[in-house]
């Protein structure tokens, strides 16, 4: 009888800390998506209202009022190109390192590993950038966001030297060479892996304000971030519309999320365990 209590007890607080988490996590995303539809007025008024009447009005000012479509685009390009070009590097240092196919292998590893504990070197890139006639291009900003080594290079390398190392051999019996392997084999397998950590690299990029503002001076070139710049005045801000930038500007993250989410919880659960 106390067990049957103790245990109901357990299950009890369980929910309790579960809806608990539920609400830390939806209740920003609700205030959010409820600003969105407010007037300015309805904002002011009370704030944490979601008493209103909706109107659509903030989405179509805040896509012109910040020009949201030119800086989107940027963003798309610098993400899409940003991530591929991080994946593709990461994955081919990944592979020679958990296959220990160069020397000191484990060396280069534990380097990897310790990039992710060393700030970036922003000077020393913008004064290289200088010198290479690069600043104020779009090169030299995908370069500045590229996500190689440290965290990437550990999860790869962690999940490729689960897959069978008896396929390197049949492979090379049948007269398989090292990239046609690498990228027939070794990619198509490490799907999941990869898949999980595209999404874990196009967030940061995609959310990037640092590196546009230090390495691009062009608006024409800037990503979505430096537009939501565009929602702040010196003495007051337009909430409701910034709201629904924020949303607006969510849309192109949460639909490949959605559409790759099964692989993506497999290859953090799959790289997790790895490790």
């Amino acid at each position: 009888m106390l067990n049957s209590k103790e245990s109901k007890a357990k299950l009890f607080l369980g929910y309790l800390c579960i809806l608990l988490i539920l609400f830390l996590f939806l209740y920003p995303l609700s205030f959010v998506l409820a600003t969105s539809l407010k007037t300015q007025v309805a904002f002011l008024q009370n704030s944490i209202s979601f008493s209103f009447i909706p109107t659509f009005d903030n989405y179509i000012n805040a896509w012109n009022k910040a020009a949201l479509g030119k800086y989107i685009l940027n963003s798309i390009l610098y993400t899409s190109v940003g991530t591929f070009l991080s994946l593709l590097f990461s994955m081919l240092m990944s592979f020679p390192i958990a296959r220990d196919y160069i020397k000191h292998a484990n060396f280069l590893y534990f380097v990897m590993m310790s990039a992710m504990f060393l700030p970036n070197g922003l000077i020393p890139l913008f004064q290289m950038f200088l010198n290479m006639n690069l600043y104020n291009t779009r090169l030299a900003y995908i370069i500045s966001i590229l996500n190689i080594g440290g965290f990437a290079t550990m999860f790869l390398t962690s999940y490729i030297r689960g897959i069978p190392k008896d396929l390197d051999e049949a492979a090379n019996i049948d007269g398989c060479g090292y990239f046609r392997f690498f990228f027939t084999v070794v990619i198509p397998l490490s799907k999941p892996a990869i898949s999980s950590l595209g999404i874990l690299t196009a967030i940061p990029i995609w959310n990037d304000i640092t590196n546009s503002i230090i390495f691009l001076s062009d608006d024409n070139k800037f990503p979505i971030s430096k537009g939501l710049y565009s929602f702040s005045g010196l003495y007051n801000i337009n909430y409701p519309e910034l709201m629904a930038a924020l949303v607006i500007v969510s849309i192109p993250l949460i639909i490949p999320y959605a559409i790759c989410q099964k692989y993506i919880v497999g290859g953090l659960v799959a790289g997790s365990v790895k490790m």
